[in-house]
């Protein structure tokens, strides 16, 4: 029943219980002020990959998946925004639920266990990270159980490999005769 009402205010120092620290932590897409990109499960399992470089290839601008040799099974090279560094690594930081990883651990990882998979690729994930983050970051977020609901999924698949176009061709005697021959006709 008052018509005028004071009211002072007093400063206050925060204290550290009171900070709240958003690294590692959970962030609604449209407030991410980064350059980010999201892969779902749905559009890996489109294609039949082994590996989470292999799923990567052509699914976001801005990240190169290579081969870095020639062998079945080799390792690839993922680079956001290019190379970054002459001498020190161009690896992007890894992590997976949260926990940094090396990224050697991706060649045994189960891709049927992958929810998304994110990657920050500008600087300001460096604010969350650190300078590991310099290359980007990739976040991989794995299915969780559900309480009280048993689900048992089999993924199962095969391949034939054929040579289509087999060519005849010399063995090492024959490879030697014919080296012979051309220096005795030369």
């Amino acid at each position: 029943n008052k018509s005028v009402i004071n009211v002072a205010l007093s400063s206050e120092t925060l204290s550290l219980e009171e900070v709240v620290v958003v690294g590692y932590g959970t962030q609604i897409k449209r407030d991410v002020t980064g350059s980010m990109s999201v892969v779902q499960t749905s559009k890996i399992k489109e294609f039949n990959v082994g590996s989470v470089s292999e799923a990567l290839v052509g699914m976001t601008p801005g990240v190169k998946v290579s081969q870095i040799t020639g062998a079945p099974g080799a390792s690839t090279s993922i680079r956001i925004r290019g190379v970054g560094s002459i001498t020190a690594g161009n690896e992007p930081l890894y992590v997976i639920d949260g926990f940094p990883i090396g990224d050697d651990a991706l060649s045994n990882f189960n891709m049927n266990d992958i929810e998304s998979i994110s990657i920050l690729k500008d600087a300001a994930a460096a604010a969350i990270y650190g300078t590991r983050s310099s290359n980007g970051v990739i976040l991989i977020t794995t299915k969780r159980g559900k309480a009280g609901v048993t689900d048992v999924v089999f993924n199962s698949q095969y391949g034939v490999q054929m040579i289509s176009n087999k060519l005849d061709l010399l063995n090492a005697e024959q490879y030697a005769d014919i080296c012979d021959e051309a220096l005795f006709n030369a």
